[in-house]
């Protein structure tokens, strides 16, 4: 996987707070070539400090050591290793009112996984007739799910398969945001309430790393992944929000930010430098009136030229990387105040 081209924009909020990386580890043997795309809240500790030890925490991904190993379980595996380390957060008392979304993309072997928690998303391309698949979610599939336990099948090994179909349109598919509303019967069940599409009445996304001022804000990540095969060109974008806010907010009539990707897809694809892809495309999101921060990472998923192999980067570069135990517990801002509060808004 390639890193062709990348851009970060403050935009017209008064901090930056997104951060992302890019690299490679091998991790129980096996290469992992990774990115990811963090947009934080309620200051820009928390995903920068998660951009500094994210080479480290791909590195401890503990992949089935069998011959033939199946797409399904590297996924369960992948959700088990975030979820454990969101929950390390917690018990540590790190990251209380400030989070990140995360959207991240993996190559292990002839598979892409992408891992999301929040309102990032990460979009493809993909063939007609093909297909690709997410594991089943306790909350967000839940009629699925009860169905899948009657039969008689472990929550590990529950997946669903989507297919594009032979001769259709929608060849453009994209990981889904995790908002209140379609999470609300998950955060009912956690004791929460949803109100003007907030969690609790003050956060806009139903998920994240760290928030662990409510137990409401879900720590599970939705898994996808794709064969190569299926993907009609080589290329994945990453965005956070503010990419297509001009789409979903800024026009007079929004659309859904799984549609708002798959346009900007489109408009990838009328690029004819790719090298500056990015930059373009992000301060036109810009100059369309997005008001957040806005990152976007194009990505090549192969041939991968030997001169360009992965290289461990992260977009904080003045600072040192810190191992996950000394991630600081108390918050502060870019000016070293203390953050107070119930918890952030993004």
């Amino acid at each position: 996987m390639t890193l062709v081209s990348e851009c970060s924009i403050q935009g017209r909020r008064p901090g930056f707070e997104d951060a992302h990386v890019f690299g490679a580890v091998n991790a129980s043997g096996t290469v992992i070539s990774y990115a990811a795309v963090l947009d934080g809240h309620g200051g820009s500790n928390c995903s920068r400090s998660i951009a500094r030890v994210f080479e480290t925490l791909v590195a401890k991904i503990k992949l089935p050591n069998r011959r033939k190993v199946y797409p399904e379980s590297v996924a369960s595996v992948l959700r088990n290793h975030f979820k454990a380390f969101n929950e390390q957060l917690a018990k540590n008392g790190h990251f209380v009112t400030q989070g990140t979304t995360m959207c991240a993309c993996f190559a292990i072997g002839e598979t892409i996984y992408f891992v999301n928690l929040g309102d990032s998303i990460a979009t493809w391309k993909m063939v007609n007739g093909e297909s690709w698949y997410k594991l089943i979610d306790r909350w967000l599939d839940a009629a699925m799910f009860d169905k899948a336990l009657k039969d008689g099948i472990n929550q590990q090994d529950q997946w669903i398969r989507y297919r594009v179909a032979p001769r259709g349109e929608k060849v453009y598919k994209s990981t889904k945001v995790h908002s209140p509303q379609r999470d609300l019967l998950r955060i009912k069940e956690m004791g929460g309430f949803v109100t003007y599409g907030r969690l609790n009445g003050n956060l806009a996304v139903s998920r994240s790393l760290g928030d662990n001022w409510s137990d409401a804000v879900g720590k599970d990540p939705e898994v996808f992944w794709v064969p190569r095969r299926s993907f009609d060109i080589p290329y994945v974008l990453l965005m956070c929000d503010g990419m297509f806010e001009p789409y979903t907010f800024w026009r007079d009539f929004p659309i859904e930010p799984e549609a708002a990707s798959a346009a900007i897809f489109q408009e990838f694809e009328e690029q004819l430098h790719l090298s500056d892809a990015a930059t373009t495309m992000a301060r036109k999101a810009f100059n369309q009136n997005s008001h957040d921060n806005i990152s976007l990472m194009v990505l090549r998923l192969w041939p991968v030229s030997p001169s360009r192999q992965p290289k461990n980067v992260f977009s904080v570069q003045d600072l040192d990387k810190l191992p996950i135990k000394d991630l600081p517990s108390r918050m502060t801002d870019d000016k070293g105040n203390t953050i107070e509060g119930p918890g952030p808004s993004p």
